[in-house]
């Protein structure tokens, strides 16, 4: 069995945020779920249907208060699947890539 090259640029942080996926590419499939990990450059979250072909996407996450922001704020991504995995419940894994992000206030 060969190691497998790690691609990652940035370091991950588990962390489980609120997060409303939508995933482009003719069709648009919307779905909310929670993040598994998050790092500067991309997120991994689990959805409950197939996503096909859509590799386009779009991520707000709301993102919790600290210090002396007084409320949550969300924030929208945008950028690609860049890998996809089956859990053993059946779930679909997405590994994403985030190229650009707004910011859209308070939640």
């Amino acid at each position: 069995m060969q190691d497998q090259k790690e691609r990652r640029t940035a370091p991950r942080f588990t962390m489980r945020l609120p997060a409303f996926a939508r995933f482009l590419n003719g069709s648009v499939y919307e779905e909310e779920t929670f993040t598994q990990d998050v790092s500067s450059t991309g997120a991994f979250f689990y959805v409950d249907a197939e996503i096909g072909g859509r590799r386009q996407l779009e991520l707000t996450l709301i993102l919790p208060s600290e210090g002396e922001t007084p409320a949550d704020i969300r924030v929208r991504y945008t950028g690609r699947v860049a890998r996809l995995e089956r859990s053993p419940e059946g779930r679909v894994g997405v590994a994403a890539a985030l190229e650009s992000c707004e910011y859209l206030g308070r939640a």
